[in-house]
């Protein structure tokens, strides 16, 4: 094996020599000398008889295979069968086995992969896993390329044994080395070899084979050329794939699709116009209609030479197969219908056609038919199907057929004797005929693909059956001469005549009346696949079953499924029955021959074994009663989480009044493998009903009086009397289609315990179909009047399922007019506090506090950055979000609350009159300074978009000095009780109503809040209580009992000041090196208060200073400047405003202040 696929010797193409179309149409001496050429031709040894073709001498190597064990997820051992390859490359497992292990699959670059027998897969996916000896002796881990397939079964074929002589001491690795098994693991060249250890036993024999032993730390393998098997008896076989066929088969359910013609088939309906001929005596001549667009035919004489011989073979193992044979090309040559051809006229050019035997035991005129296979490939591979346009279907449907034979009264039934040559071909077509038998020809090819010798004849023909009838016995026999005589000018005879009335058939010659009506037989025979006893004019069913014990796998379930033919689906509770369980194997993702799971094998034997008593079900034929005053179509569905079906019944009302009611046909579907909600698959058998339905009005007569639809499902109903455009996609659909081929006021409700399609939807055993008396003739009541019909009021749901829910966007856009109702930003903060205070309704004539102003500027500030309304939702989404724009470089983010916070992160303003407004405040605070102050002062709590243009204000003195305080703690105003009387008067008046109203209103709108300790209680007072300690500890040794003047006393207080602003607030180092320690006088004028002052100079002209006084004039101007405006552009990001910082473990990052 190598991982490439073989590259064939003859036409040098990516496929094996035995699967090579050119090598094939080689005559036998060629592909002789071609397998010569390949070294795949051993000489066999000379006997008396007949060699056979060089193709069934072919040696296949036997390949080196080992039972191993693979671990799983758990460690436990996992027994499967490895391909030990020294050819491989790479190690492979199954997709199944590495499912089951559950081990850890990772992705790789998907590459293609040929592997054995010329398969070709791709590999996604790997995997790591341990392989063991069986005996646990030997381990190790590789990986692994998961692949679908490795290969199919090893050995292709079975290897005798009994001829390989091996030692009965030696452990075989693969005791099961000779029979064809899967293969889950292969092994490549370097586990294999490193596998082997020393020990080799040659075990070739005398008769060819050539095999060795070899030890490896698995056990013995075997391996080499074994003797090979007697090739089996000859015969002809087509392939095709397998999942074609099976899709298909469940295509049969479909029923009749609406035809659309193609190009290609209208220019094959135009060539048959312009080419088709009758002839003196009345036959077609006719024209193959060939494509000119196709390659060309080649060669197919070497071909068709080859089965000939391999037809030879049969002829001497089969002497009557061989007289058979030979009765049906001498009918052919005394009908006319071949001739010879002469040698010197037998040449490779043109298109010879290889013809084969076809035995049907159970054909009641012709048991052998001679099949003329117009597919076989000639040496270019393409075929006469292949260049030949497929013509349109120009019959009506087997199903319309089927419909229509069980609403006549009278029935015939006929076969036209050899349609398939009663036409001739043009004569300069016919050099393209080859030898059939020993130089024979056939004259005519009609009947095979693109032969276009249909007629028109009536719409009961299906090829040359005919199913026709009539109401009445005068029009039958009418009928019956009519389309003999018209089909006798074409040439044509129509034989093998069957009636449900013996009169039809008085006056026929016994050669064409079917044999069975004549020997006196059983009058059951079979017309278009169904079974028809013309006696009790029913419809029966014949089920044979195999009761040998054999293996059950999925297709073996297949093919007993198709062998049961039911077009009408009559049958269809017990056949839905069998698609449930072929689904179940589907979803098990169980492979076509392998065993099925436990519950599966015992519940298909169950159904498998009741079959035969589905030979004695019959329908009755006639689905209509004479006289019919009134025919009514009635139709039911219903589904269920496994299966959907629908089934119509044919209501006919008599002229004395008597109701009959007969199923016509039914058609079930299984479930989507897509999980569906019960009423949506309720829908789709409510659109099966309806497809159902407009087939049969489509097939039957016109005289359908009315037709009902039935469902048990109230969802459907609403869906249906609901316009498509307000449901959802995959309902809307579906109801649209129900309202184009019904009426919706035709679908009633029916209750599901007479519902006979809930028959169809759960499925039946044949036993208990047998017991079912529902299903042949429907419900009880619809053999009554309609007053006894079930009614339904429909109930308007207050939310109908699967409907589009209709969305309406209300817009309230904010409401911004309070901020352009005033002038002074103060006002709007006071005046917005009230009206917050005023919805609580609480204390509303209290003057405002701290806490109340500053929620009324955090709203108006959030009303105002509503500008910003793209820049919030961007950082609510993702915090790390880029913000565009001239906010990019502030770098932006959201606090806790939703606003940004004090003035290490001001709040960012907008262009606005508000905006203008807070600026013009800060103007008033600061003393109408200049803009410059004022844009910094302003930045100290927001940041204004383009605001150096916008400021006009100065700060306060004090202000200027120590800022804004947060919070003013002192003693309780009865601490100044003991006051002297020249205090008495401030007394008064800080105790007055109208001073405390005025302090408050200008604390609180400076953001200052005064808290006041207990009365007596100075240990309340924490750090300035100790504080004012240290200030009178000073003044009380500096002043003593001396008395000072005010000047004197002010002096006096500020020189303590100083000192205590002195104080050091860290430890003082022993180490000169060190700065000097950090007092509180660094904060205020970047040194410590109690070292030397120097003159201040930053108004004196430069021009008058010294050097000295200069450099401390340029000191004290930066400083200034530094404290005033470097901190308040900390935060602005001039550069690198974009990207993130890749933060990762070990890497130091300052924390955030």
């Amino acid at each position: 094996m190598t991982l490439e696929t073989p590259v064939c010797p003859d036409c040098r193409r990516q496929h094996e020599l035995r699967n090579c179309d050119v090598f094939k149409a080689k005559s036998p001496k060629e592909r002789l000398d071609t397998a010569k050429r390949a070294s795949l031709w051993t000489e066999p040894p000379k006997t008396d008889s007949l060699t056979s073709p060089p193709s069934g001498s072919l040696h296949h190597d036997l390949l080196v295979t080992a039972q191993v064990n693979i671990l799983d997820n758990r460690t436990q051992p996992f027994r499967c069968r490895a391909l030990l390859d020294t050819g491989a490359s790479m190690n492979f497992i199954t997709e199944k086995l590495a499912n089951s292990l559950r081990l850890n699959q990772r992705k790789c670059s998907e590459q293609p992969i040929g592997t054995l027998n010329t398969l070709s897969t791709t590999s996604k996916r790997y995997i790591t896993a341990t392989i063991t000896s069986v005996d646990g002796t030997y381990e190790r881990t590789w990986i692994f390329l998961i692949i679908p397939t490795i290969s199919t079964s090893i050995p292709d074929q079975p290897v005798n044994r009994s001829t390989i002589q091996i030692p009965r001491n030696l452990r075989l690795a693969d005791p099961r080395f000779h029979r064809p098994a899967p293969i889950d693991v292969l092994l490549s060249a370097g586990p294999t070899l490193a596998s082997l250890c020393v020990g080799q036993l040659d075990i070739s024999q005398a008769n060819g084979t050539d095999l060795r032993l070899q030890k490896t730390r698995f056990g013995w393998v075997i391996g080499g050329s074994p003797a090979s098997q007697p090739p089996a008896h000859a015969f002809h076989a087509s392939t095709t794939v397998l999942q074609v066929d099976l899709a298909r088969f469940w295509e049969i359910d479909e029923g009749p699709t609406t035809a659309h013609t193609s190009e290609a088939e209208r220019q094959c309906e135009e060539h048959f116009r312009n080419h088709v001929q009758r002839t003196h005596e009345g036959r077609y001549m006719v024209a193959l209609p060939f494509n000119e667009t196709t390659p060309s035919l080649g060669s197919s004489r070497a071909m068709v030479m080859k089965r000939l011989t391999s037809l030879c073979r049969r002829f001497q193992r089969d002497k009557r197969f061989e007289a058979d044979y030979h009765a049906v090309i001498q009918e052919y040559l005394a009908l006319g219908h071949m001739t010879k051809v002469t040698t010197g006229h037998c040449t490779d050019d043109g298109y010879f056609l290889p013809h084969h035997g076809v035995i049907k035991e159970s054909s009641q005129t012709t048991k052998l038919r001679v099949v003329f296979d117009g597919s076989a490939p000639a040496t270019t591979g393409v075929s006469l199907n292949d260049v030949l346009h497929t013509g349109p279907k120009l019959q009506d449907d087997l199903f319309f057929i089927l419909l229509r034979f069980q609403s006549h009264q009278y029935v015939i039934t006929g076969d036209v004797e050899k349609i398939r040559h009663l036409s001739t071909q043009h004569s300069d077509i016919r050099a393209l005929s080859g030898p059939v038998s020993s130089h024979l020809l056939p004259q005519a090819t009609g009947g095979r693909r693109g032969a276009s010798i249909s007629t028109s004849l009536q719409r009961d023909f299906y090829v040359d059956d005919v199913l026709t009838g009539v109401d009445t016995r005068v029009e039958a026999r009418s009928l019956r001469t009519e389309l003999t005589e018209l089909l006798k000018l074409a040439g044509l005879n129509i034989r093998k005549w069957a009636s449900n009335d013996r009169e039809l058939l008085r006056g026929l010659p016994e050669k064409d009346i079917n044999d069975k009506l004549l020997l006196g037989e059983s009058q059951t025979f079979k017309t278009l696949g169904v079974v028809w006893n013309s006696f009790d004019d029913s419809i029966l069913y014949s089920v044979k079953i195999d009761n040998a014990d054999s293996r059950i796998t999925k297709r073996t379930i297949s093919s007993e499924m198709a062998k049961i033919y039911d077009p009408l689906g009559l049958l269809a509770p017990v056949i839905v029955r069998a698609k449930m369980l072929l689904q179940r194997l589907w979803m098990l993702k169980i492979d076509w021959d392998e065993s099925l799971p436990a519950d599966v094998h015992t519940e298909w034997s169950k159904y498998y074994a009741q079959l035969p008593l589905l030979n004695n079900v019959e329908f009755p034929r006639k689905r209509i009663i004479n006289p019919a005053a009134e025919i009514e179509l009635h139709g039911f569905c219903d589904a269920s989480d496994r299966a959907y079906g629908a089934c119509v019944y044919l209501r006919t009302i008599t002229l004395d009044g008597h109701v009959c009611t007969r199923l016509l046909t039914a058609k079930s579907k299984v479930a989507s493998l897509k999980s569906l909600t019960i009423p949506r698959l309720e829908l789709s058998g409510a659109l099966l009903l309806a497809s159902l339905a407009t087939t049969v009005l489509q097939a039957l007569p016109s005289n359908i009086a009315r037709t009902v639809y039935w469902t048990d499902s109230t969802v459907v109903l609403h869906w249906i009397n609901t316009s498509p455009h307000t449901l959802k996609t995959f309902v809307a659909n579906r109801v649209t289609e129900i309202q184009r081929k019904t009426h919706a006021s035709d679908w009633r409700h029916i209750p599901t315990t007479d519902n006979p399609a809930d028959l169809i939807s759960r499925g039946q055993l044949p036993e208990d179909f047998l017991k079912t008396i529902i299903w042949q003739h429907g419900p009880e009541w619809l053999q009554q009047p309609e007053e006894y019909w079930p009614t339904w009021n429909p109930v308007p749901l207050n939310e109908t399922p699967e409907q589009k829910r209709a969305t309406c966007l209300s817009a309230t856009p904010a409401d911004h007019s309070i901020l352009g109702r005033f002038f002074s930003w103060p006002k709007l903060i006071r005046i917005a506090a009230r009206c917050l205070r005023w919805r609580q309704i609480r204390d509303r004539g209290k003057p405002l506090t701290m806490h109340e102003l500053a929620n009324a500027h955090s709203r108006l500030i959030k009303l105002l950055q509503a500008y910003f309304s793209d820049e919030i939702r961007a950082l609510q989404t993702d915090r790390n979000s880029a913000v565009k724009g001239k906010l990019q470089r502030l770098n932006p983010f959201l606090d806790k609350d939703g606003m940004p916070f004090n003035q290490k992160h001001p709040i960012i303003l907008p262009k606005s009159s508000v905006t203008a407004l807070i600026i013009e405040h800060e103007h008033l605070l600061n003393l109408h300074t200049r803009t410059q102050a004022t844009l910094y002062a302003l930045r100290r709590s927001y940041w204004p978009i383009d605001g150096r243009s916008q400021v006009w204000s100065t700060l306060k003195k004090f202000i200027a000095r120590r800022g804004f305080c947060v919070t003013i703690y002192s003693d309780n105003g009865t601490n100044f009780v003991g006051a002297n009387n020249e205090l008495r008067e401030l007394r008064n008046l800080l105790q007055s109503d109208d001073h405390k109203a005025q302090v408050q209103s200008f604390l609180a709108d400076r953001r200052i809040e005064w808290h006041f300790i207990p009365p007596n209680s100075p240990h309340f007072g924490g750090l300035w209580e100790a504080a004012v300690k240290s200030f009178k500890r000073h003044l009380r040794r500096v002043v003593g009992n001396e008395l000072l003047t005010f000047e004197n006393l002010n002096t006096l207080i500020i020189e303590i000041e100083s000192m205590l602003n002195s104080r050091p607030l860290t430890p003082i180092s022993s180490d000169p090196n060190d700065l000097l320690v950090l007092t509180p006088g660094h904060f205020l004028i970047g040194d410590s208060l109690t070292s030397f002052r120097e003159r201040d100079f930053r108004d004196t002209p430069s021009n008058r200073l010294s050097c000295w006084q200069h450099i401390q004039k340029l000191k004290q101007h930066f400083w200034r400047r530094w404290h005033r405006e470097y901190p308040n552009e900390l935060h602005i990001r001039n550069k690198w405003s974009k990207g993130s910082h890749d933060i990762r473990e070990g890497i130091i990052v300052p924390p955030m202040q």
